[in-house]
């Protein structure tokens, strides 16, 4: 009966059983990859939330509460101003004089400081109210605004980390995640959305580097697409050229609308990987209570924040979806790992081999927060040099030494530097263009029982045009 059976599966792509691949160790890669992606998005979603209630979208000028405006120092030594205490190195936000021509200011601290005076118009440069809510109020003024700033940081790196690993796992051993073709196809949407909400955050605090980027992005856009180019730019912001509505859009699409579309899409790959024939067994009547829970915390997190201001318990919508989401994570994690571990046709005995599953899953978590939340505490992240400083848009100042995006975004900044903008955008283009076809590429080769080496040359092709941009970026650097 067992070699009956074993005709009637279909045979693998790289020639093991589905058995074999799911015990093999790129296999349970894979499983503990995808857990871990899901709940570093839970992580950020979380601690974005928390961030945008202290978050000001606003380029205009900052201003003390008696109603001037904030210029900015650099501390030579120790200081403390105002109940903080400033290190060597670090910028502060002091009230200019009635004039505007210096900082007003006691002569303990003004020997403690050296203002920072713009090159170009000589004026001591000001803060603008989205830089003073992230520099300050965030990293300063905020019980754990550091550490929850740092933690969001690095835990989007992670997750920018963990898609990637999925994708080259899908490249180069894993044939089961190009199927079915349209989960592969979500997977690499979801990575384009970690890096436009990259992107877009990288523009929030409204410092330097966040002015050179937005203006690259708007030049890229503007110039490398005809006919379409200025309505893009536009559209993403504002206008070709970089003002409040630049802002204003790169916090609506960070907050909101990629964040939605994230989450819908996880969603919906969640749900086809459930009903995926070859991995899962058949669940008639079953119910994605656990999906549309995700969504509606999600909703109600991002509707209290926007709508209400705020992310305390006092928000019905928050006191809701705070309670709502950590269950509906918990209950997405495990069915994640019992669909994973089920077999169509396995006897249903695997009870303790799920819970086991689930608890390496949490533990694999566990770790991972600790280890963010470790590097967040005891390095905290924060822009620093020149690029750090806040944007002025009424000034020409040359471009910062250290302006360069984080590593995942690099292969982009390499396209940019190295090429002309059509041709680096058309580059940039490509790379997704050939992950997500692979499916279609290789499905003819799968149903023959062949190893579909076509869409693994086409996946090759698409992470070595990775490597060279991203080499092309550090160079550029």
């Amino acid at each position: 009966m067992s070699t009956t059976h074993d005709t009637q599966r279909p045979s693998s792509p790289v020639g093991t059983s589905r058995d074999e691949q799911r015990s093999s160790p790129v296999g349970t890669m894979t499983h503990y990859t995808a857990g871990l992606s899901l709940f570093l998005f839970a992580v950020m979603v979380l601690t974005g939330m928390l961030l945008s209630a202290y978050y000001v979208p606003s380029t205009d000028p900052a201003l003390s509460t008696d109603g001037r405006a904030l210029g900015i120092a650099i501390a030579v030594r120790p200081i403390d101003f105002q109940g903080v205490h400033y290190v060597t190195g670090e910028t502060i936000a002091l009230p200019l004089s009635v004039n505007a021509d210096s900082l007003d200011v006691s002569r303990s601290i003004r020997d403690a400081i050296t203002p920072v005076v713009d090159s170009t118009s000589g004026r001591i440069v000001l803060a603008s109210a989205a830089w003073m809510s992230v520099d300050e109020t965030i990293s300063r003024r905020v019980e754990l605004g550091r550490a929850i700033r740092s933690i969001h940081h690095y835990t989007a790196s992670l997750f920018i980390a963990s898609l990637v690993l999925l994708l080259a796992l899908g490249v180069m051993r894993d044939d089961r995640l190009r199927r079915p073709a349209q989960s592969w196809m979500m997977l690499v949407g979801i990575l384009v959305l970690a890096l436009v909400a990259a992107y877009t955050g990288s523009l929030l605090p409204w410092n330097r580097l966040a002015l050179t980027a937005a203006r690259i992005g708007s030049a890229v856009l503007g110039e490398s697409l005809p006919f379409i180019g200025h309505g893009l730019s536009v559209l993403a912001f504002g206008g070709t050229d970089v003002s409040q509505s630049s802002l204003t859009r790169a916090h609506a699409l960070h907050v909101t609308i990629v964040p939605m579309i994230m989450t819908l899409l996880i969603a919906l790959l969640y749900r086809n990987v459930r009903r995926d024939p070859e991995r899962v067994a058949s669940r008639r009547g079953s119910k994605h209570y656990e999906v549309l829970a995700f969504t509606i915390s999600v909703a109600l997190l991002i509707v209290s924040g926007i709508a209400c201001g705020t992310l305390t318990t006092d928000s019905p919508y928050a006191a809701f979806g705070f309670v709502l989401f950590p269950a509906s994570i918990a209950a997405l994690l495990a069915r994640l790992v019992a669909s994973q571990e089920v077999d169509a046709n396995a006897v249903p005995a695997s009870t303790e081999r799920s819970q086991s599953m689930i608890y390496r899953h949490a533990i694999a978590c566990v770790i991972a927060f600790g280890i963010i939340a470790t590097i967040a505490m005891t390095a905290p992240w924060n822009v620093a040099g020149d690029a750090g400083l806040p944007a002025d848009l009424n000034a020409m100042a040359p471009t910062p030494a250290n302006a360069h995006p984080e590593w995942y975004l690099m292969f982009a900044y390499g396209a940019v530097s190295a090429l002309p903008t059509s041709i680096a955008l058309l580059c940039v283009v490509l790379v997704f263009l050939l992950l997500a076809v692979m499916p279609i590429a290789g499905r003819d080769a799968h149903r023959e029982g062949q190893s579909g080496n076509r869409a693994r040359v086409i996946g090759l092709i698409a992470l070595a045009l990775v490597v060279v941009l991203t080499a092309l970026g550090y160079l550029a650097s």
